[in-house]
């Protein structure tokens, strides 16, 4: 392990260790992460520039401002994925197919939450993998509101037509949604819809999926409608917080 690393890794465990006592000393600190006390002392300096810990009136290394302004983000985070997920569930009782919150990483999206319906055949895609961008309802409404020169960059490294999907991105942001039909993954068809923050960013999707074998066009329209409603009603309840979870 590199001298940076080890560094990295003591001061870890200094912050844990004033997580739990509120107030350390310095030699107690070095006793913990088995370092000397001048290497603990440059450790310390280090997280005290950056205002991760500060020392109270007796002298004792206690967490900083940082770490405090960090941990509210951490909560409006968790406390939007909650409602989110909440609202989710209501949705699934109504339509009856399987719905997942997926968020994009560079060329990739990531599904990081899902509630299934009752169906014993349903998409159950691995939770925190990557998969290709470009492709399915939900690539193609992150894929709307990017810059056009990176997405013809990633459609033609896939080697997809561009001119065909760039006219298929005009109606998404057009409409607000996409729906594909078996694009990603045989046998699979898919709803997505966008959740925006208030500066008009989009860090997170709402995707459905439905086995092609439960395709209709009145089921289409009728999940499409619905989940509206529920797009409509995350937008006026997390839509000011949902940039913590970018």
């Amino acid at each position: 392990m590199s001298e940076r690393n080890k560094s990295l890794d003591r001061g870890i465990m200094i912050l844990k260790q004033i997580a739990m006592e509120n107030a350390v000393g310095l030699r107690e600190l070095s006793r913990i992460t088995a370092s000397s006390l001048s290497v603990t002392k440059k450790i310390v300096q280090t997280l005290e520039d950056h205002n991760f810990v500060e020392k109270d009136q007796t002298g004792k290394i206690v967490l900083g401002s940082e770490l405090f302004f960090l941990g509210k983000i951490v909560e409006s985070r968790t406390d939007a994925i909650q409602i989110i997920l909440r609202e989710i569930k209501e949705l699934v009782k109504d339509i009856d197919e399987t719905v997942y919150l997926i968020r994009r990483n560079d060329r990739h999206i990531i599904f990081i939450e899902g509630e299934h319906s009752s169906h014993p055949i349903q998409y159950m895609p691995e939770i925190g993998k990557p998969y290709d961008l470009p492709y399915g309802s939900s690539g193609h409404v992150f894929m709307a509101y990017m810059e056009e020169n990176e997405v013809r960059k990633i459609l033609n490294d896939y080697k997809i037509d561009s001119e065909k999907v760039i006219k298929k991105l005009e109606i998404v942001r057009e409409k607000k949604f996409a729906v594909s039909f078996q694009d990603r993954f045989e046998g699979l068809a898919g709803v997505a819809f966008s959740l925006f923050t208030k500066d008009g960013k989009y860090p997170l999707v709402l995707s459905i999926a439905i086995p092609t074998y439960r395709y209709s066009e009145e089921k289409i329209n009728f999940i499409i409608e619905r989940t509206k409603l529920t797009i409509n009603k995350l937008q006026n309840l997390v839509g000011y917080t949902l940039e913590a979870i970018d």
